[in-house]
């Protein structure tokens, strides 16, 4: 079960540090008239264009494939996203490099499946002989 947390945990620890505690300087103007400013990670990727922000979303619902797969009781979500996540990160690597340590989470969802559920009819008791 925490294997299917894990990815989404630690995409959402990433969306959380682009857009309230990273900055970047960005500055304009030249001579007298140079000014620099504190932004935020987000800001720049949102101000580069549709590529970065088409980045990042499919690397979100890409490390979301766990709990999908936990949902659907399927393995085949984990499994698209184990494929398909390398790739993302490669075609968007400036973007996306922070999710390549979301990668083996995403991996090890798919290779261990989706969690099991215990019918409600069985009891610890059944377990205890």
């Amino acid at each position: 079960m925490i294997l299917v947390g894990l990815a989404p945990l630690y995409s959402a620890a990433v969306i959380f540090y682009f857009v309230f505690d990273s900055s970047a300087s960005r500055c304009s103007g030249v001579g007298v008239a140079l000014r620099c400013g504190e932004v935020s990670y987000a800001a720049l990727i949102w101000s580069a264009g549709g590529w970065a922000v088409a980045g990042v979303a499919m690397a979100v619902i890409l490390t979301l494939a766990p709990i999908a797969s936990a949902w659907l009781q399927r393995s085949t979500p984990s499994v698209i996203a184990a494929f398909v996540l390398p790739l993302v990160l490669v075609t968007f690597f400036w973007f996306v490099a922070w999710w390549i340590a979301a990668w083996p989470a995403v991996l090890a969802a798919a290779i261990a499946g989706p969690p099991t559920r215990v019918p409600r009819d069985v009891v610890l008791s059944d377990f205890a002989h």
